[in-house]
């Protein structure tokens, strides 16, 4: 594969990669570890007919987390320091652009960031209430911004399944996210 095509498609793909692993096992570490075998074997991997990149990859990412947790019996974490201690991704210095993630980096005081904290806890642990097609498919439509029908490819399902997955999801979620803050208050 030419160097800069391989560069190329790397620096496409890697954030959303890292960040759709990132999602399922709560440790960047891990995430980052799991991004890079991503790249590695689907690169080799690559069937020569195949015209989704983007499907791909997540198919790829997903198998190979699959076959981690098969092969280590992991029960991955979310950990606070691991939270605290993550840094987004800087900007890059060539081009000048942003990456995804640093949209979402805004100066707030200390207790914004704690209560902004607790509250991506509580999404978190209520999203892993749902059930796995339901959780994929809205970690994808709201953590990566993909459409249905981007979805439906990469899940190998029918637009119309994720539209009623991700309906029943999002009616859980809510469900799950109003029980608790009827037992704690405020979310």
């Amino acid at each position: 594969m030419d160097k800069d095509l391989f560069v190329e498609i790397y620096q496409t793909y890697y954030d959303p990669v890292y960040r759709y692993l990132l999602s399922l096992t709560h440790d960047s570490g891990f995430a980052e570890d799991l991004t890079q075998e991503t790249f590695l074997k689907a690169i080799l991997s690559l069937p020569e007919t195949h015209s989704n990149l983007r499907a791909w990859f997540y198919l790829v990412a997903k198998n190979i987390y699959i076959d981690s947790l098969r092969n280590h019996h992991m029960d991955v974490h979310l950990e606070t320091e691991q939270i605290r201690d993550t840094k987004p991704p800087s900007q890059d210095e060539d081009s000048g652009d942003l990456n995804a993630s640093d949209a979402f980096v805004i100066q707030e005081s200390p207790e914004q960031e704690y209560l902004n904290y607790e509250r991506s806890l509580v999404v978190d642990r209520a999203l892993r209430q749902l059930s796995e097609p339901s959780q994929t498919i809205l970690r994808l439509t709201y953590y990566d911004g993909y459409s249905q029908k981007e979805i439906a490819e990469l899940l190998g399902l029918t637009p119309g399944n994720v539209r009623v997955l991700s309906l029943r999801g999002r009616k859980k979620l809510k469900a799950i996210l109003e029980q608790h803050e009827t037992e704690v208050g405020t979310i």
